[in-house]
């Protein structure tokens, strides 16, 4: 079961784009929270045709091509669409797909049958053949496409056409959540895509694509969804340097949404009554990764275990959220979105007595340690400011590894640290394990590896339900115990749009607005 991501991927693009939740389709209609509706623009009255959307969508700074399955590629633009997808919600929903389903009596052998009469822009039906072609495609090495880990498990000799519209996968070894794997970087192409004239089935076609400064893309009159839409003529979604130049676009009339807002500006944009600022809650995340490989700081797990019981995970949350989040839990997963995370997980609490206890018996007493970040996100810096007072009160010296230039983070030196900051969005126990807990993993900084886990995710994606939830649940407690994490709080995240649209919803994948469908903005 090879799972390994080339380390030359970006990290930050793939995170961007990576919102990852509840697993199974049978299991998708419930156990999530609703996102926050107050004052979210979801239309009441009829919807109007016409106007051309401005959208500063942070996703769109880390795009420099259109290929829908490269990080760094046009997964963000409004021309694509999915087999599946996360809804606002983080329920995974049917896209293009009209069935997606395993046989029921073995989980490595699946059936998928698109919709009928689906047109790409250039008027050609949408097939099996541009299933297979899409999904061999990410499976090629050559392509280095950011999903190919998480579609791991399926065998390019296997894909077999039944007729025009259905494709069955045959797996290489059962795994009950392969849609899971199809929900990030997985644009359905047609046969013959060239990303240089990118053809997709998505709501608006593209018209231009400036890297990092402007993608904008006219209605697609033959979109496949129902009620009309989508609403809009025209769709530009806007590259700016930074989150404070958004809000400063979004307050000069120079955009029509933003995303990702920073809480230090909330002010500026809620005293204007003509927009409306969107709180979502997610289950986004700082987290800090522990060096577990032998003869590594973090090694021995009473080393990690004192760290967990360090923290005053509440003073973080209050000071570097602003208190608009809560608590982590050390996995990164929260059950409110994934049901395979044990709900039962007890919330994690300071104990430095303990702390000191366990660092005097694993003979790292008065431990110094560097603790390497990046401002990959606004307040990481800070972040590791209240970490080294907090690591004071027991005795342990944290000194600071800055990492001056961002793209300089996600090189050889990610899988070296002793101590780091680092950043997701939200996320399923398929998706934690498949990217970092695994032995094998290609995102495994920490180079945690524990047999007992490897053993329980192989033995959950054999089952469905309740038969999978139960070795994954397992697998989050003892992430939680002595897991190369120390998952503080989670986020929630605010985005901004002018009162002259509508249909723009909290989420809480929290990632971009545009997650949850451009095609369904329309003017007020």
């Amino acid at each position: 079961m090879q799972r390994g991501v080339s380390a030359r991927l970006s990290r930050r693009g793939f995170l961007g784009g990576m919102a990852a939740s509840a697993v199974v389709l049978a299991g998708c209609s419930g156990g999530a929270p609703e996102a926050d509706s107050a004052a979210s623009g979801v239309p009441s009255g009829p919807r109007k045709r016409g106007g051309t959307f401005r959208f500063a969508s942070a996703s769109f700074n880390e795009a420099t091509g259109a290929d829908p399955e490269l990080l760094g590629g046009g997964s963000s633009f409004p021309c694509y669409d999915q087999l599946v997808k996360w809804d606002a919600n983080q329920r995974l929903q049917l896209e293009l797909a009209e069935e997606f389903a395993p046989d029921p009596k073995d989980a490595s052998t699946w059936t998928i049958r698109v919709r009928d009469g689906v047109e790409f822009h250039n008027g050609k039906t949408l097939g099996a053949d541009d299933v297979m072609f899409t999904i061999n495609r990410i499976l090629d090495p050559k392509l280095g496409a950011a999903a190919a880990a998480l579609l791991g498990a399926i065998d390019p000799a296997g894909l077999k056409k039944l007729d025009k519209r259905t494709v069955r996968l045959k797996l290489k070894y059962p795994n009950s959540q392969l849609p899971d794997g199809f929900t990030s970087f997985c644009g359905v192409v047609p046969v013959g895509f060239d990303p240089r004239n990118p053809v997709g089935t998505g709501a608006f076609r593209q018209e231009s694509f400036i890297p990092h400064q402007q993608w904008a893309g006219t209605r697609n009159p033959h979109y496949w969804r129902p009620d009309s839409a989508p609403y809009l003529d025209r769709v530009e979604l806007i590259g700016l340097s930074s989150p404070v130049a958004a809000v400063n676009a979004m307050l000069s009339g120079q955009v029509d949404a933003i995303d990702t807002v920073l809480i230090s500006q909330l002010p500026r944009l809620k005293q204007r009554k003509d927009l409306v600022v969107v709180e979502s809650q997610t289950g986004s995340v700082q987290f800090v990764s522990m060096n577990c490989r032998k003869g590594q700081l973090f090694e021995d797990p009473r080393v990690r275990k004192a760290f967990k019981l360090m923290l005053d995970r509440q003073q973080l949350v209050n000071t570097i959220y602003s208190g608009h989040g809560a608590i982590g839990n050390d996995v990164g997963v929260f059950p409110q979105w994934d049901s395979a995370c044990d709900p039962g997980l007890p919330p994690p609490a300071q104990n430095l007595d303990q702390a000191r206890a366990l660092l005097r018996e694993a003979g790292k007493e008065g431990m110094t340690v560097p603790l390497r970040v990046a401002e990959l996100l606004p307040g990481m810096t800070e972040t590791a400011q209240v970490l080294i007072e907090q690591a004071k009160k027991i005795g342990v010296t944290i000194t600071l590894d800055q990492v001056r230039d961002n793209a300089q983070f996600y090189t050889g030196e990610y899988y070296k640290a002793q101590l780091q900051i680092d950043y997701a969005s939200t996320m399923s126990m398929y998706g934690g394990a498949e990217y970092y807990w695994l032995s094998d993993a290609g995102y495994n900084a920490a180079g945690y590896a524990d047999p007992e886990v490897d053993s329980l995710f192989k033995q959950g994606l054999a089952a469905t339900g309740a038969g999978y939830d139960a070795p994954l649940r397992k697998v989050s407690r003892i992430i939680q115990d002595e897991g190369p994490w120390l998952v503080w709080g989670r986020q929630n995240v605010f985005s901004a749009f002018t009162r002259k649209f509508t249909g723009i919803t909290a989420g809480a994948g929290g990632g971009s607005l545009n997650e949850y469908g451009l095609w369904n903005v329309s003017l007020a």
